[in-house]
């Protein structure tokens, strides 16, 4: 056992799972995202910015069309990231990993829901 506890004994232990919360309207209602578990390793190697720009697509994806509208000026805004090129680069990485994939449309993209699947 380690001497050392890196501050893990300052939080409390617990009996039963403190994130079940059984008649919660709140979750319930709210939506559910899902990553097939042989694509977590793709996922986790992305870099910070290809995450960020992953959640915001994921946030903004239309059930309704399978789609995500990509729109620069509102996706720094989400991410905090400055640099157009940061972001056009993250969007190039998940292109590259099949994460999304282009259509006609020059500002949609598709999510892949072989690897992620969201509900409403």
């Amino acid at each position: 056992m380690y001497k050392c506890s890196f501050g893990i004994k300052n939080f409390n232990k617990n009996t039963v799972n403190p994130f079940v919360n059984k008649g919660s309207e709140k979750s319930k209602n709210s939506p559910v995202v899902q990553i097939n578990k042989n694509d977590l390793n793709k996922i986790f190697n992305l870099s910070r910015t290809s995450l960020k720009l992953l959640v915001y697509f994921i946030t903004y994806y239309n059930h309704t069309k399978n789609t995500i509208y990509f729109d620069l000026k509102h996706c720094k805004q989400f991410t905090g990231f400055n640099d157009k090129r940061s972001i056009y680069n993250a969007l190039n990485e998940l292109l590259g990993e099949q994460i999304i994939a282009r259509t006609n449309n020059e500002n949609l993209y598709y999510l892949n829901t072989g690897i992620i699947t969201t509900s409403e």
